[in-house]
């Protein structure tokens, strides 16, 4: 509506512009007509400068009239911008908002997952030590029962024999152990000697 306003009021003014112009121009032929007759002159002059000041005056008002719906055009295209940014800056944030709590979503899963991952793996492994265990003991189970059917068909001399012979293999096998292990702290104490022996010399070489 205030656009359409605003052309009727231009096209009125241009409308009032050419009635003045055309009673301009009729008042120099009116002059021209009627020389002798200055009161019809004074008035016609009078008509002129009433048509000229009414368009004026109307052109005044109708370039104010722009002026104020130009700025209330920029005003509220300013305003709508403003209101889209707002929009926009809400949309964004509230986006935002939205991917981190899906980021920490994602985040909390793949921990779980990692988790539930770890469970397994390490439930595999224990499975994996029960069966190797499983089959060691089968292992020995079967080298027991195949002994015990060996010594089983023995008569007592071979049976003492065949003791004898596991006792010696067994203290054997300790004896290898313990000598092993002291070996190994034999070398633990010796590194530890020399190690004490290096430091107290360099010492003495810094004094």
């Amino acid at each position: 509506m205030g656009t359409i306003s605003l052309l009727l009021a231009i096209i009125l003014a241009l409308l009032l512009a050419t009635v003045a112009a055309g009673v301009a121009g009729y008042l120099a032929y009116a002059r021209g007509r009627t020389s002798g007759q200055d009161s019809e002159r004074q008035r016609l002059a009078e008509m002129r400068m009433g048509a000229e000041e009414q368009a004026a005056r109307i052109l005044a008002e109708t370039e104010t009239q722009v002026k104020a719906m130009q700025l209330a055009i920029k005003e509220e295209e300013v305003q709508r911008r403003n209101e889209m940014d707002s929009e926009q800056t809400r949309r964004r944030n509230e986006l935002e908002r939205i991917e981190e709590r899906l980021q920490n979503r994602l985040d909390t899963t793949e921990r779980r997952l990692e988790q539930i991952e770890s469970r397994e793996r390490k439930l595999n492994q224990r499975a994996s030590k029960l069966d190797q265990k499983e089959q060691e003991l089968t292992t020995v189970e079967e080298q027991w029962n195949a002994e015990l059917q060996r010594v089983a068909a023995m008569n007592q001399d071979e049976a003492r024999a065949v003791l004898l012979e596991d006792v010696k293999s067994s203290a054997h096998n300790e004896m290898a152990r313990a000598i092993r292990e002291i070996e190994a702290e034999a070398m633990d104490e010796a590194d530890r000697r020399a190690r004490e022996i290096i430091a107290l010399a360099i010492e003495r070489i810094a004094s």
